[in-house]
């Protein structure tokens, strides 16, 4: 694979994380939008706690992206398990609706992002073993692709039902997709894993410079076994010998 070619690929798979942390955005303003006209103080306690854990989400996003552009694997375990844990809590501990329009009680889409999220940190954390690594990022990838499929026909419904646009409480709100932050995590996913050696892997510059030493060492080797071959063949004399011997010598040692 060329190096324009990863290059382009690490740009993309930046790209798809970074715009699903983005459209993250909006449902923390929605939330807060709504605060002032919270019915309790349960409610306003629980959308506070949506919003950090929504934030926390988008953070954990981000630090996958840092650590794709940047090639530090320990912050996409960082960010990965960030992620896991905020969708892991919404999805368990945040069970509450907005004036009957917004139910976030255990939704379609957070199931499977919370799978997806628990298999990328189970990913990330067995980085040594690259394989294993690569193999579960794209397994995360194709179940993203299997939630797209699963949740098509509730997009659908939700658009039939709510249009683009839906009024409460006499407040305007947009409909919430999930089909293009299910093909943004899928797409990111499945790159990241092409891309995950190159991530990685450490610089083998000592490595390198011994190969490098070893490879002239044998060329003076071959040299000297060259002059050898011209003494006993009587092509040089003793002290000619002596003299290139001693100035390959001195090569070597520099």
């Amino acid at each position: 694979m060329k190096n324009e070619k990863k290059q382009m690929i690490r740009y993309v798979a930046c790209a798809c994380f970074v715009i699903r942390a983005v459209i993250n955005i909006p449902s923390i303003v929605t939330l807060f939008s709504v605060m002032d006209v919270a019915k309790s103080r349960n409610s306003t306690f629980g959308i506070i706690l949506a919003a950090f854990l929504i934030s926390l989400e988008i953070i954990g996003e981000v630090l996958v992206t840092v650590s794709i552009a940047l090639s530090i694997p320990n912050m996409a375990i960082v960010g990965s398990v960030m992620s896991f844990a905020s969708l892991l809590i919404r999805g368990v501990r945040c069970k509450f609706t907005i004036f009957g329009a917004t139910d976030v009680e255990f939704w379609t889409s957070g199931l499977f992002w919370i799978v997806f999220w628990g298999v990328m940190s189970l990913s990330m954390l067995l980085g040594l073993n690259k394989k294993n690594t690569r193999k579960l990022c794209f397994a995360a990838g194709f179940l993203e692709l299997i939630h797209f499929g699963v949740i098509l026909p509730e997009q659908i419904a939700l658009i039939d039902r709510y249009g683009w646009l839906f009024v409460c409480e006499n407040h305007t709100y947009s409909v919430n997709f999930d089909l293009l932050p299910v093909l943004l995590l899928a797409t990111g996913a499945i790159l990241f894993g092409i891309i995950l050696p190159e991530i990685t892997e450490k610089p083998k510059k000592k490595k390198t410079i011994t190969k490098q030493a070893q490879g002239g060492a044998e060329s003076k080797l071959e040299q000297l076994g060259k002059l050898n071959a011209l003494l006993e063949k009587g092509y040089i004399t003793k002290e000619e010998f002596d003299a290139k011997k001693k100035q390959i010598m001195k090569a070597e040692t520099r």
